[in-house]
């Protein structure tokens, strides 16, 4: 298996999963957020589907399986797993969670925003992770 990565600040970008499944797991949680069509997962033998209108928690080192659907795109925040910026409570456990109609629209332009050097400053992944993390835990 490979050695798995804690990240020092937080990482958001928005990402297409092909549809060949593959599992990996990773040391620093993950937040998906359904942008356009939809990604299968499995986690513990738990089916989860991303979409436009609900993401996914990933807590840190939980192994999991994923596949996209055609034209998937999800906003993908990944959290260093002792960051303070999300609630120990929401990260216990894989779960679901439904976006409204505002917070998918704040998702989707997140997603839309990319920098020409596709390189995103720290400071700008900071604030991107701590407004979606603000939204999801509204």
């Amino acid at each position: 298996m490979p050695k798995l990565v804690e990240h020092a600040s937080p990482l958001v970008e928005p990402r297409r999963y092909q549809p060949r499944p593959f599992g990996h797991a990773h040391d620093y949680h993950q937040l998906l957020f359904g942008v356009d069509g939809q990604s299968e997962l499995e986690i513990d033998g738990h089916a989860y589907r991303v979409d436009g209108t609900h993401g996914l928690v990933i807590p840190a080192g939980m192994h999991h399986l994923c596949s996209g659907l055609a034209g998937n795109l999800q906003l993908v925040a990944d959290f260093p797993s002792s960051s303070v910026a999300l609630p120990a409570r929401l990260m216990a456990t894989p779960r679901m969670f439904v976006m409204d109609a505002a917070f998918a629209r704040r998702v989707r332009g997140l997603a839309a925003v990319q920098p020409a050097s596709g390189t995103v400053p720290a400071q700008h992944a900071w604030q991107q992770a701590a407004a979606l993390a603000s939204g999801l835990s509204a």
